[in-house]
């Protein structure tokens, strides 16, 4: 099967949000299995797909750079998410959200459809991309050439919609897609799958229930990591300003002659405290930005999981459906694996958030405790400034000081306030039951192998 034996057709192939494509490649990537939904919308029979390269359904539309950073991510051994729009046999389009990983000799990819807001966003951005690659062809550039502006030009575009880079974005996307398709089609809707009621099936239905569990909380880490963002823009600003403040009244009070004798003192106090504020204003800020990443690992482990389980439920559906049973089996044997690797990747990642969020804990109570010293000394700075002549500019600095400091308070007491609501250990309730789930099922496929 080439590119030439595809025929052109416009429009859009549909398909429906409970389906899910399947597919393994090598490491070359040629296609070494799929499943019925992959073969049915992509409309090519399964010995069309079997040792084909994967980019049989590449649409020209999606960006070349969107296969670069699939396979470095792929290469390197790292799961990734990417939209991308796929070409069927008959020349129709289709567009996905795959999430691929690399399993023993080659990869593993599990695809939805795209529903949420950042999908509209992605496509956009996607027309902008290829627009870019293509003019740089056009005008003798090489292929290369392009995919270099354009992995720049994506890095600017998701700056500009507040991502720190693509694998924030891809993170955020893949679970702003599974939680989004998870209620529209209903919670515990997996656990009612018969799958032929075999050994496997119940393993898969439990560990749903769990993944179910998961998947429900994923909203609130995705609330607690923007709220945690958002106070680190204050934390930093604060850091950068406060050396400055100080170093202004020191200047003010300084302008004051004798007169000033009181307030310099009272400014060189705040001077000293400063650095202590900045020191730990900047520790908070590190030790948030380690509770955002693993709460962006968490997200992505939890959904990349809840996919690969109900991919292995729906070939078990395919099997009591007449699919042929050794091939099926294989797949999800595969995915087995898979789920057990990434069920510990969930807790290792609940783990590091349960220490990254207490260590965030103690940090903000320091911060608050030295922003409190502060504002005693912008206090008595104030009670000495009524006593002395002139002091028109220092004061409009100690309220700059007194502003900052109530700033920081107001973040530091938000941040102690988010970190005591999010109860980690109510989140982590069934965890160990998780694990001897994956690990049921891994050991169940191996023994009907």
């Amino acid at each position: 099967m080439t590119r030439s034996d595809v025929k052109t057709v416009s429009g859009e192939r549909p398909f429906r949000l409970d389906e899910l494509f399947f597919s393994t490649t090598d490491t070359t990537g040629r296609i070494r299995a799929s499943n019925a939904v992959f073969e049915h919308i992509s409309g090519y029979r399964p010995d069309e797909l079997r040792g084909a390269p994967h980019s049989i359904i590449r649409h020209p539309d999606t960006p070349r750079v969107a296969f670069r950073i699939l396979w470095d991510h792929l290469q390197a051994g790292k799961s990734v998410a990417a939209y991308v729009k796929n070409r069927a046999k008959d020349g129709t389009y289709y567009w996905v959200l795959a999430a691929a990983r690399p399993i023993d000799g080659g990869y593993l990819s599990v695809r939805l459809k795209p529903t949420s807001p950042l999908f509209g966003a992605a496509r956009s951005i996607y027309a902008d991309l290829h627009q870019l690659e293509a003019s740089i062809e056009a005008d003798g550039g090489t292929r290369s050439e392009g995919i270099e502006a354009s992995s720049a030009r994506l890095d600017t575009l998701l700056a500009g919609a507040g991502f720190a880079g693509y694998d924030t974005f891809m993170r955020t996307a893949l679970v702003t897609e599974v939680t989004g398709r998870h209620r529209a089609l209903g919670a515990g809707r997996t656990r009612t799958r018969a799958g032929g009621g075999s050994s496997i099936a119940r393993s898969a239905v439990r560990l749903a229930a769990h993944l179910d569990d998961e998947l429900a909380s994923l909203d609130g880490y995705l609330e607690l990591n923007r709220q945690l963002t958002e106070r680190c823009a204050g934390l930093v600003a604060l850091a950068n300003q406060t050396t400055m403040l100080a170093l202004n009244v020191e200047l003010a009070a300084g302008r004051l002659g004798r007169d000033g004798s009181a307030l310099r003192a009272v400014a060189s106090l705040m001077h000293d405290t400063c650095p202590r504020v900045v020191t730990q204003a900047q520790a908070l800020v590190r030790e948030m930005s380690s509770a955002r990443d693993a709460l962006e690992a968490v997200g992505f482990a939890v959904a990349l999981a809840a996919l690969q389980n109900e991919m292995v439920l729906t070939y078990l559906d395919e099997i009591v459906a007449g699919r042929d049973d050794a091939e099926s089996a294989s797949c999800i044997g595969v995915l087995a694996h898979c789920l057990r690797d990434d069920v510990d990747g969930v807790l290792d990642a609940l783990d590091a958030i349960g220490r990254s969020l207490h260590d965030v804990a103690r940090h903000a109570a320091e911060l608050q405790g030295s922003v409190g010293v502060l504002g005693a000394i912008e206090r008595n700075a104030r009670v000495e400034a009524s006593r002395t002549a002139h002091t028109g500019a220092f004061l409009t600095l100690l309220d700059d000081v007194r502003s900052q400091a109530a700033s920081a308070d107001t973040d530091t007491d938000r941040i102690g306030v988010l970190v005591t609501q999010f109860d980690v250990s109510r989140r982590n309730k069934g965890r160990a039951e998780m694990a001897r789930d994956a690990e049921h099922l891994l050991a169940t496929c191996t023994a009907s192998v």
